[in-house]
């Protein structure tokens, strides 16, 4: 356990003079992208592509490319926008901050690298803010220009014992500094760097923490978030830095304080059981603080629990940095559902973002599971529950989940439990996309302990898709700015520009609900859209409708820009294909039948993928987790991420699962390959090859044995390169898909008599014409 005790003020000066005298790593060229000046600007990429392709503009040229994208000199871009009138936001600092990382992580992994160089800011902030062992990070830095990798881990790892042992000594908890033990232990792929690589990396963050605590948290961040978005689907199940829900989560809570607990706390608690990278947790600090403006800030315990160590590792380094004053902060490894990280602890706050659809066999005899024991197939339920478990009195807490523990009828009783002991206060239904690694809607629990009084649920809905409701009531006025700031700022914090958009306009409706109505439901549900009342068809909304597809049509056209250069790419290099061998399916793959059992095609209500999703390559619309087995005593098969879902019956159709977690027809087979070995997409798009269909048999049905199937087996980057291709056809598909939709909004205006497009504009060039 840490209790930061560190002087709150300015930063100090880099300890090693050298670096501090010649050229460091922020005084390199600040190159942009095209994505970078569209962030720089705060406008859409299709934004930048407009002014360097007008030229009556005079849009600065490119100075240099690299993997075959334009780069921009910084200072040009800046001059160019400001005599355009074009309000920016001065990034120099981050952009050589990312610039510098992006160069010296080489091809490695991105976030493991990030973590990396958060272990270095750590120790290097912490060296430098202690009087003891200043001098010793000066005389490392002193050696890396001589000494070997083995020389300089050598001298980290001695610093870092100094570090440890001389916070134990000035603790108050008698040496229980576990948190900053965590943070600064020796990341193993360190061994793997050469001294170079070591040397500039401990520059540069000694020139980093030499710039201030703030800026070196706030770039640090940003190094993990940028990486992390990158990595997409693979790297967001711990959250991100700046994630919209997180924030959500963290203003809610602080609203709570400032609500229910009159003249506040000198001591709060907060607990979090799922924490991931501690977004969470550091955004209801930076809220509180301002809530706190005018007043001391509240002293904050947080109990943290993450069952990913790399994960809490990364927690652990992001409290160090963030150096918060007067909190402290203890993370415990290991799985919260199979053990009660803090079975004592009853706190003011308690948030978390679990993981969907994880599966785990609850132990009976946990007190936790009071209200019920959960469905082993999804822990969903078994989180509120145990959120429940750690509040006090006036506490609360903020739960996400998917849809499955709302309307899930194996869950029905749990739910019941819960609003009959008035520990549901309200649900919210929160917009698609808030996630990087998955695109389903998501709700927000709001708990509280057990209330007898209370005898209604509030219900309220915050997306583009609320504006077929109406409310009826009032959201809590504790809610209302929390909701209100989401429904502004959510659209900012996207990760993606897909993301961006379907976080644009939205809104937020109410219901509230009576207990007594919702436990006469013979299955209990807390769905929000079984209970909001739907609003009348309103041609503006169909005019708004017809806005925001052109919106998506303008959002897919990047893509599609970046497909052509995709296929460019691909055909300006040979590919020889000559001697190249042919394997079958079953010497590189493992092939296993999935097992629910579908009558006719009702499993697309399920979020169970049939033959007709695989025929069709487009999963099933609905949550993947909100389907309950048949038999809750059955192991159904759910697919992984970069699973092949494949049918040989009839014809061969292959898609790849990115975000796994389904459940499957017995009719479909789940084919797992070795992503060391081969690109998932590739595979796919050769298992539907036009010589595999001379294996079809049958008069009746024709099907073939998967495992006979055949697969060329080429080297993973020229994998790589054709699953490109394979893209870049899915972007030209999304963009033909959305004009669709476009005429669909046409034909909706016809029928419901809409005004679409500028029809003021349209009516001025008429009259005047």
């Amino acid at each position: 356990m840490v209790h930061n005790s560190i002087d709150c003020e300015g930063g100090t000066m880099p300890a090693n003079e050298h670096a501090a005298s010649t050229q460091t790593p922020f005084e390199t060229d600040n190159l942009l992208t095209s994505a970078d000046i569209a962030r720089m600007a705060q406008v859409r990429p299709s934004a930048v592509s407009n002014w360097r392709s007008r030229d009556n503009k005079h849009f600065p040229q490119p100075v240099e490319s690299r993997d075959g994208r334009p780069l921009f000199d910084y200072d040009e871009v800046a001059t160019w926008l400001k005599a355009n009138g074009i309000a920016f936001k001065d990034t120099r600092l981050e952009q050589a901050a990312w610039s510098f990382f992006d160069q010296w992580r080489g091809k490695s992994d991105p976030v493991t690298m990030a973590s990396i160089l958060l272990w270095a800011a750590c120790l290097a902030s912490t060296a430098q803010n202690s009087t003891a062992a200043k001098s010793d990070w000066g005389t490392l830095l002193n050696a890396t220009g001589t000494a070997s990798a083995d020389e300089i881990l050598t001298r980290c790892r001695n610093l870092t014992h100094s570090l440890i042992e001389h916070s134990a000594k000035i603790q108050e908890d008698n040496g229980k500094n576990s948190t900053l033990a965590l943070a600064l232990a020796e990341p193993k792929e360190l061994k793997l760097l050469e001294s170079t690589k070591l040397a500039e990396l401990l520059t540069f963050v000694d020139t980093l923490v030499a710039k201030g605590k703030e800026t070196t948290d706030r770039l640090c961040s940003l190094i993990l978030e940028t990486s992390i978005i990158r990595q997409g689907r693979m790297n967001g199940a711990l959250g991100r830095p700046n994630s919209p829900a997180s924030a959500l989560l963290a203003k809610m809570a602080v609203s709570h304080l400032d609500a229910h607990i009159p003249g506040g706390k000198e001591n709060v608690s907060v607990y979090d059981s799922a924490c991931g990278i501690l977004e969470d947790c550091l955004r209801f600090h930076e809220f509180s603080a301002e809530s706190h403006h005018s007043r001391s800030t509240p002293a904050v315990t947080f109990h943290c629990a993450d069952n990913d160590a790399e994960g809490a590792v990364i927690a652990a380094r992001r409290f160090i940095l963030a150096d918060i004053c007067n909190a402290t902060a203890e993370i415990v490894v290991g799985d919260s559902l199979a053990t009660d990280p803090y079975p004592f602890v009853r706190s003011d706050v308690v948030m978390l973002e679990p993981p969907f659809g994880l599966r785990f066999n609850p132990d009976n005899a946990d007190a936790r599971w009071r209200y019920g024991l959960p469905s082993r197939f999804d822990s969903s339920m078994m989180w509120v529950e145990d959120a429940l478990a750690h509040l006090a009195q006036n506490g609360r807490a903020f739960v996400v989940t998917s849809a499955k523990p709302l309307c899930s009828p194996g869950e029905s009783a749990i739910r019941r439990a819960l609003i009959a002991a008035g520990c549901v206060e309200a649900i919210i239904a929160l917009p698609a996309h808030l996630y990087i690694d998955t695109g389903i809607p998501t709700y927000l629990w709001v708990l509280s302990a057990p209330d007898k009084n209370r005898d209604t649920v509030t219900m309220i809905s915050v997306g583009d898709g609320s504006s077929i409701y109406e409310s009826e009531g009032e959201i809590p006025s504790w809610m209302r700015a929390p909701l209100q700031w989401f429904a502004r700022n959510a659209r900012s914090h996207a990760a993606t520009p897909f993301a961006a958009n379907a976080l644009r306009d939205l809104h937020i409706v109410t219901r509230t609900v009576r207990s007594i109505d919702i436990l006469g439901m013979e299955q209990v549900s807390l769905l929000p859209s079984d209970w909001l009342l739907h609003a009348q068809r309103d041609p503006k909304e169909i005019a708004r409708m017809y806005q925001k597809t052109l919106d998506d049509i303008e959002s897919s056209a990047e893509k599609a820009l970046e497909a052509g250069q995709a296929i460019k790419e691909f055909t300006s290099q040979p590919m020889d294909y000559r001697d190249t061998n042919v394997l079958q399916l079953g010497d590189i793959a493992t092939i296993r039948a999935g097992s629910a059992i579908v009558q006719g095609e009702k499993g697309a209500d399920d979020g169970i993928i049939t033959l007709r999703h695989v025929r069709e390559g487009i999963l099933p619309s609905t949550d993947p987790q909100a389907a309950t087995p048949q038999d809750e005593k059955s192991n159904d098969r759910i697919t992984e991420p970069g699973d092949i879902l494949l049918t040989a019956i009839g014809e061969i159709r292959s898609m790849v699962d990115a975000t796994g977690g389904h459940r499957v027809d017995r009719r479909v087979n789940i084919v797992r390959v070795d992503k060391q070995q081969w690109d998932s997409e590739y595979v796919a798009l050769m298992l539907e090859g036009n010589w595999n269909t001379v294996f079809l048999q049958g008069s009746a049905i024709r099907h073939v044995r998967p495992a006979r199937l055949e697969v060329p087996a080429l080297p993973l980057e020229q994998q790589h390169r054709i699953a490109a291709l394979t893209r870049a056809h899915l972007a030209f598909k999304m963009q033909t898909e959305a004009l669709g939709r476009l005429l669909g909004m046409v034909a909706d205006a016809a029928r419901y008599g809409a005004a679409i497009g500028n029809v003021e504009e349209s009516m001025t060039k008429e009259e005047h014409s």
